[in-house]
């Protein structure tokens, strides 16, 4: 099965942000991974994506545990 990469723009719609926000934290090395193919051509992985954006989730015991301390 082959996988479709995403474009900047569609991963940032993906992920509801906007591409400004993936190319500064691509700056920055932060954020999700992604594919460089050249000079100006980035490309996202959709189940890299998905990956990353679930190990964002913060749950309610995680969120309450750090507000203890």
């Amino acid at each position: 099965m082959t996988t479709t990469l995403l474009t900047t723009i569609q991963a940032a719609q993906y992920l509801s942000l906007t591409a400004r926000t993936l190319k500064v934290w691509r700056r920055l090395k932060k954020g999700p991974p992604f594919v460089s193919l050249g000079h100006r051509s980035v490309r996202y992985d959709p189940e890299a994506l998905r990956t990353w954006a679930q190990q964002k989730v913060n749950s309610p015991e995680t969120a309450t545990q750090g507000e203890q301390a």
